[in-house]
């Protein structure tokens, strides 16, 4: 079997096989997808380049898959639901969260907007952690290390283009 250069596979198609190897038919897993049966026709022969194999034979009226198919399609749902799950929007729950983050601010700040932090955060999201930093002169890096998830500072971010105020 020869390996699969990740380059140059659509990923459309995986959609396209799971539809063909659940619906056990082209012309259904068309109807399903809204395309056309030819566009489900020309993807089965790219798949059957990619995978070399026929991955499905006629059955009478339907068609079956093969034992590469039977093989493959745990695989390539688990990569479709991992891909989905990568664009659905995800959703913060702040009664449930159990994030850190370190706010990096000097005593001044801390007393304008720490304390008013830490204690919303007690009401809205008591499983957070709010650690505290002293800020120094250099911001940059300890941000860009995550090791300070924000900064309050009165003084100008570094003019880089990756901070944002």
């Amino acid at each position: 079997m020869k390996n699969i250069d990740i380059k140059n596979v659509d990923l459309k198609l995986l959609t396209v096989f799971l539809t063909v190897y659940h619906e056990r038919s082209v012309s259904e897993a068309a109807v399903k997808l809204d395309v056309g049966q030819s566009l489900i026709s020309h993807s089965l022969q790219r798949l059957r380049k990619y995978f070399c194999d026929p991955l499905f034979v006629r059955a009478g009226k339907s068609i079956r898959a093969t034992e590469r198919a039977i093989e493959i399609a745990p695989v390539v749902e688990s990569i479709v639901t991992q891909l989905t799950q990568l664009s659905e929007k995800q959703s913060f729950t702040p009664i449930n969260s159990t994030t850190r983050f370190v706010m990096a601010a000097n005593d001044y700040e801390r007393r304008i907007v720490a304390l008013p932090t830490f204690n919303r955060l007690a009401q809205v999201a008591p499983n957070v952690s709010l650690v505290l930093s002293n800020t120094s002169e250099k911001m940059a890096t300890p941000l860009r290390k995550r090791d300070w998830d924000v900064v309050i500072s009165p003084q100008e971010p570094p003019n880089t283009g990756d901070f944002y105020c």
